[in-house]
């Protein structure tokens, strides 16, 4: 079509040749590929065993009917639109063929790897909510999230949106793209902090807002913040200030402290580390043979080299400051006082605490704890012991 605009506001538009119908028909035999997704569910549920492979031989038939149904479309439609009833079932499959096998194997009560069913009868488990500590983060991560779920990037902009004035970098920039000329920046823990509590709270909010809640919750240092929001700990500005003074302050310090793993005990660790007059520290309890410690790098690599000769398995980890170690000490009081004014609240969920490995109390909801956070081991494994 010709479209013609008159300065005197007279419009035309005159067409010359319909368009061509786009085609959505998509033939049995042609692949339908699901692009950057992995296990795609289908759920289903119904008020009797019966009802249930009824659906399921529903589902088989109209999907193998309507090949130009999108299996995603489809897989959201059940998982948002339908209600929830007794007798429940998933079908996954990486393609349209594996979802199909598995439902068709639902309607007949067939067993099938792509079918999830409850375990027999058991009471249900109870859900925790796990948020990762430093080390985790990579370059790019939440950006698939990013670009397909609106309420992943909604969170995940209003978290960089309260962290960025405190950052020298955009904070969405760089976690999804780098800066050109400071390659590896995310692995600073100015920026490894920051990035990793905005994809917890953004991964938090994703979850949530398709029907999942924490019955508890747990973080591995930088972690518990994001856990201690989503238990009504602080709200996401105080949260955010909070996590900024902590990994801008970290961040600030000299670099050259180390950390290691080694395959002992605190107890056996106990006569090294007072070897050094307590510059060195066990900075995480992470399984029962396996501790971290931290302080200046060579006193660190000396302990690490004494238990690789007794043949113990340690390893050097690639850290920028030494955590959780008396290097951190310088910081404890600008910490303290960053956060002196922010509101704290009773968790509202159990909060497995860092500090002590037991749930946490209303000790979490004042400033010493974190300040103790920063300082104290991380005791992961009594935690989820």
């Amino acid at each position: 079509g010709v479209s013609s605009f008159g300065a005197s506001g007279t419009n035309a538009h005159l067409l010359l040749e319909q368009a061509p119908e786009p085609s959505k028909h998509i033939t049995a035999a042609e692949p339908v590929s699901l692009p950057d997704m992995r296990a795609v569910p289908w759920t289903l549920s119904a008020r009797s065993a019966q009802a249930l492979r009824g659906q399921a031989a529903a589902l088989a038939e109209r999907m193998a009917r309507c090949p130009e149904l999108s299996a995603i479309d489809v897989g959201w439609s059940l998982a948002t639109t339908r209600s929830l009833f007794e007798h429940r079932a998933v079908a996954l499959g990486d393609d349209r063929a594996e979802l199909l096998a598995a439902v068709e194997a639902l309607a007949t009560g067939e067993p099938h790897p792509g079918v999830v069913l409850p375990g027999g009868g058991a009471a249900a488990g109870k859900t925790v909510w796990l948020f990762s500590g430093q080390g985790s983060q990579r370059q790019g991560m939440g950006a698939g999230l990013y670009d397909r779920f609106p309420v992943f990037a909604t969170a995940f902009d209003e978290v960089c949106e309260l962290l960025d004035p405190h950052l020298e970098h955009p904070l969405r920039d760089l976690v999804f793209h780098g800066v050109a000329e400071r390659p590896g920046l995310l692995d600073h823990t100015t920026y490894a902090q920051a990035g990793l509590f905005a994809l917890h709270i953004a991964l938090a909010r994703l979850l949530m807002s398709l029907g999942a809640h924490p019955d508890a919750l747990i973080g591995h240092s930088i972690g518990e913040i994001a856990a201690a929001h989503i238990a009504g700990v602080f709200d996401l500005p105080d949260a955010c200030r909070l996590v900024a003074a902590r990994a801008t302050l970290m961040g600030g310090l000299p670099e050259g402290g180390g950390m290691a793993t080694v395959a002992a005990t605190p107890d056996e660790l106990a006569d090294d580390l007072a070897a050094h007059d307590g510059q060195v520290g066990i900075a995480a309890l992470n399984t029962p043979g396996n501790t971290v410690i931290s302080g200046p790098t060579g006193l660190v690599a000396d302990i690490s080299a004494t238990w690789a000769a007794k043949g113990r398995k340690t390893r050097t980890l690639t850290v920028s400051h030494a955590f959780h170690s008396p290097l951190m000490d310088p910081i404890l009081g600008p910490f303290a006082r960053a956060i002196d004014d922010l509101i704290f609240h009773r968790p509202t969920l159990p909060v497995l605490s860092n500090l002590t490995g037991e749930p946490a109390d209303e000790e979490m909801a004042t400033p010493g704890y974190w300040v103790r956070h920063i300082r104290q081991p991380v005791h992961f494994h009594p935690a989820v012991a």
